[in-house]
């Protein structure tokens, strides 16, 4: 009878053993880590490359090689995911754009690799370039040698005056110029976007260049030079989406007939108003919310907030493992005790 008793206990013994160590198996150490991947509404990174445009100059807070200004759409964008973001993540922005920067410009700076750090882990890099390849020469040509450097003197210009031949050679270099430069830029923004994607994963978004000149009569003569070249940057940056490599965020459209509205041309400055910034956040929102966006966080496998309980790690089962077989023969010997008491 003994022997059967101490049979049956080892029998029971080795299977609950089994049936622990299986489930020890089974089981994850408490402290084991993984990434979780969450959904979000809205990127973590945006970087911004380019010219004066997200650089926010002509807006009251500007300050060069300063920081970005509140009003400008780089920041109104930050503001409005972070509130979109709330608790779950921040987002923030990296404003490398530069006023007066030329596509031959920034090439050089992607080129060579000195906004590689600015690129790591960008969800969206926003390209706004092309502006000053056509605008530089026009202006350096309406400044220089038409002498008009205010609105004052663009209302009193007499446009008779661009029929003199020594103006209309200064002018035909200017338009060369321009021409020559647009030739750049088609080689120049290929370029760009194929290294972009050699060091980011992000979402890349191209800007189209507005007129700012077409929608103040004082100014026609000038918006009809400037505005078939202006078209000819656009119908690139256009056609090479085509390939998928960028989306395109259509400043041009938006702006055509409104440069009065959402520039600040009445005080002889091409440059985005706060309304033009709002407007260029607004369009820049619709392109950026057409992909999705995921937050990574590493989470404790073991952490129990979200189940309301709590895993037991390998040590801890065999702990109790321990103390489960010492109780259960402690208890088979007094059994046993008391057994042979019975029959004695």
């Amino acid at each position: 009878m003994f022997k059967k008793i101490l049979s049956t206990a080892a029998a029971f013994v080795i299977a609950v053993g089994c049936a622990f160590t299986s489930f020890a198996d089974d089981e994850v150490e408490q402290g084991e880590m993984e990434i979780v991947k969450t959904e979000i509404p809205a990127p973590q990174k945006i970087v911004f490359l380019g010219d004066s445009i997200p650089a926010g100059y002509g807006l009251a807070d500007y300050v060069k090689d300063g920081e970005t200004p509140l009003s400008s759409y780089p920041a109104l964008l930050e503001a409005k995911y972070n509130g979109e973001l709330s608790d779950i993540c921040k987002c923030s922005i990296v404003n490398c754009a530069s006023s007066g920067d030329t596509s031959s410009k920034l090439w050089q700076k992607v080129g060579t690799g000195s906004l590689d750090l600015s690129l790591i882990a960008s969800d969206v890099v926003v390209v706004s370039i092309g502006g000053n390849d056509i605008m530089g020469p026009a202006l350096e040509f309406i400044y220089n040698d038409l002498k008009v450097t205010n609105k004052e003197q663009m209302k009193k210009f007499d446009t008779a005056k661009l029929s003199d031949a020594q103006t209309m050679q200064k002018m035909n270099a200017a338009m060369e110029k321009i021409t020559e430069n647009i030739s750049t830029f088609k080689v120049n923004i290929n370029k760009i976007i194929s290294a972009i994607h050699e060091k980011t994963k992000g979402t890349v978004i191209v800007q189209t260049v507005y007129n700012p000149l077409d929608s103040d009569p004082s100014l026609a003569v000038f918006s009809g030079l400037i505005g078939a070249k202006i078209q000819e940057v656009n119908n690139t940056i256009t056609s090479n989406s085509s390939s998928g490599d960028y989306l395109v965020c259509d400043v041009a459209g938006a702006f055509a007939g409104k440069s009065k509205e959402y520039t600040n041309i009445d005080d002889f400055d091409i440059h985005p108003n706060a309304d033009g910034h709002k407007a260029i956040a607004d369009l820049m929102d619709q392109q950026i919310k057409k992909k999705k966006y995921e937050h990574e966080e590493l989470k404790e496998v073991g952490d129990s907030s979200s189940s309301g309980k709590k895993k037991i790690s390998k040590g801890e089962l065999y702990l109790t493992l321990g103390l489960f077989f010492g109780g259960f023969l402690i208890l088979i010997v007094v059994v046993t005790i008391i057994f042979r008491k019975k029959t004695s």
